[in-house]
């Protein structure tokens, strides 16, 4: 019985003093990317270790130089740790595209009270951007600017003849190009909600088929799926009341 214990112990030793420490790996993906690209970066995020796929896992990266290009690099292996690939080229390529859109509409951009964008690449191209002003109360000279980066945005890609969907999440919400806008305000009341929706619906060159309105003071989220149907309020309380599921729904904002 003492044996098999022993060789238990034992054998619990060997596996963890096989294991790459948290400092190993970083100094191997650190390592790799100076080696491969010839920069150095800062480690952002770093996926657990996941036994049920033998280690396979993502580091999230940035360059030391130019913290807004970021990027993956993969892992994989429970106690040796291998570095098996890195999507830079990809995001790169989309962090690129975006200096150049900047440098095309870098005067426009300001006057909107939008800062701070940065394309990235995923399923689509990702463009995240702050915009410096208030939208709780969806008047028009608020939802105005929105509006004109969007087209913008939509020239851009026209005269770029990029393919891939745009995707935009502002830090008051976030809007996918053409299809959802996500805006969050307190106490936003029914009336409100529905002169928002008068609003989008009054551009048609903008197709917003979805939008998510956030309600924080009464904690719930309203998903109307295709706004153009809503042209009235009996439309807005047949969300509220989950009469008409095609509409929209109403969901909780807890665990967001």
């Amino acid at each position: 019985m003492k044996a098999k214990v022993f060789i238990m112990v034992l054998l619990i030793v060997l596996f963890l003093a096989g294991c790459d420490s948290e400092e190993e790996v970083d100094r191997k993906v650190q390592d790799y990317i100076k080696e491969t690209y010839g920069f150095e970066v800062d480690i952002t995020y770093r996926e657990s270790l996941n036994e049920g796929n033998m280690g396979d896992r993502i580091y999230q990266v940035q360059r030391t130089d130019d913290p807004k290009v970021e990027f993956t690099v993969d892992l994989m292996g429970m106690l040796d740790t291998e570095i098996v690939g890195d999507n830079y080229i990809i995001q790169e390529k989309a962090f690129l595209l975006g200096e150049n859109f900047l440098k095309k509409y870098g005067k426009e951009v300001p006057k909107l009270n939008i800062s701070n964008v940065v394309f990235r690449k995923s399923s689509g191209l990702n463009i995240e951007a702050n915009y410096n002003s208030t939208i709780s109360t969806f008047k028009e000279e608020t939802i105005q600017p929105l509006m004109e980066f969007i087209n913008l945005l939509n020239r851009y890609k026209e005269s770029e003849k990029i393919e891939e969907n745009f995707d935009v999440f502002y830090e008051n919400g976030e809007c996918s190009e053409g299809y959802r806008l996500y805006l969050k305000g307190d106490n936003l009341d029914k009336d409100k909600i529905f002169e928002l929706i008068q609003l989008l619906n009054s551009y048609p060159s903008l197709t917003f088929q979805d939008i998510v309105v956030s309600n924080l003071e009464d904690d719930e989220r309203i998903l109307f799926d295709d706004i153009k149907l809503i042209k009235s309020m009996t439309e807005i309380e047949k969300v509220y009341s989950g009469e008409n599921g095609s509409l929209g729904r109403v969901m909780s904002n807890k665990g967001e």
